[in-house]
């Protein structure tokens, strides 16, 4: 035995519990599907993706200092920063174009530009989510202003829903009772609850229904979004790393996987946990957890006006591209 070593090795029948940053309360209590959490060890902080193993709890560590993942994000940003300069060019062509379509009077030109257009907000989204992937994994400063979170999630659903009017998806929505004003990063939040209902959209089809809860418990928030399609199904497993699996040959909806880096970022901002499951009909979950902070301070302050992933485009538009149909991207014929 390798005494010296020792020190550094976690104790055979070590409370766990003493080890998790964030989402104790979750890790007690979850039954199936991958939790992602946040765990101290000799004091470096790690993010984990907890696994129901068989009577076994599998923890997949990812430290800031993980050599993969760093070489992975930096790569995915380099990309990101090599892209920017030929997008710009096709913002440019885009703004000109779509006001000359709006005046020919031509329905088939004006469908195709609509191609054209969502493909440039699909494209400019997966820049942004590559861009953004390493700060938001290697932990960042949150903005946390005081928020009314039962308005916030309305005017998200309420967006998201007039948006798919067209589409056929039916979303519900179990909101809070009364406005619970707590401290928040709306930008994080909003981006990723919009991440986690795109998740649902696409591995739903027309006609199903898809459930939105928030609901309140103790000092913290439950977020959930649950749709009537099952797991994708090579996604069993570490859900929340699987931005850095192989590329082959898949479902085209599975995505890159960086918006999975987006929904724990906010949770661990947030002194949360994030959850993928499946519910007892199999159906697929997903749940951010929420540390509820308030603050009796009667300062006021300037709000921070920091850069916006989005441009100018609209958010619920850019998030949910790849569910909506071109006819949201194309100009109006006059």
């Amino acid at each position: 035995v390798n005494e010296a070593a020792q020190k550094h090795l976690i104790r055979p029948g070590a409370d766990l519990d003493m080890l998790l940053e964030s989402g104790e309360d979750e890790y007690n209590t979850f039954t199936q599907g991958c939790l992602c959490l946040t765990v101290t060890i000799f004091g470096a902080s790690y993010r984990a993706s907890v696994i129901k193993s068989g009577d076994c709890d599998l923890f997949i560590l990812h430290g800031e200092s993980d050599t993969q993942i760093e070489a992975a994000l930096n790569a995915y940003a380099l990309a990101a920063m090599n892209l920017r300069g030929p997008m710009s060019k096709l913002s440019l062509a885009l703004e000109k174009i779509l006001p000359l379509v709006s005046q020919l009077e031509n329905e088939e030109l004006a469908e195709s530009i609509g191609r054209l257009n969502q493909g440039f907000y699909q494209l400019h989204r997966i820049i942004a989510n590559m861009a953004d992937a390493k700060e938001y994994s290697n932990g960042f400063a949150p903005n946390l202003e005081q928020t009314n979170v039962t308005s916030l999630v309305a005017d998200i659903f309420e967006q998201v829903c007039s948006l798919l009017q067209s589409a056929q998806y039916h979303l519900q929505l179990t909101n809070l009772s009364k406005p619970l004003f707590c401290l928040v990063d709306r930008g994080i939040l909003q981006r990723a609850i919009y991440n986690m209902i795109a998740n649902a959209l696409k591995f739903s089809d027309p006609q199903d229904s898809i459930q939105v809860t928030l609901r309140h418990t103790g000092s913290r928030l439950y977020l959930t979004v649950q749709n009537q399609n099952k797991y994708p199904r090579n996604f069993y497993g570490d859900y929340f790393g699987c931005f850095l699996r192989e590329p082959g040959l898949e479902d085209p909806r599975n995505g890159v996987g960086l918006g999975m880096i987006i929904i724990q970022a906010a949770a661990r901002a947030h002194g949360g946990a994030a959850l993928m499951e499946q519910d007892p009909d199999g159906n697929m979950r997903q749940t951010m957890f929420l540390q509820i902070r308030q603050t009796t301070s009667t300062e006021v302050h300037s709000p921070i006006l920091l850069p916006d992933y989005a441009g100018d485009m609209d958010h619920a538009m850019l998030e949910l591209v790849d569910s909506l149909p071109h006819q949201c991207y194309a100009p109006k014929v006059e």
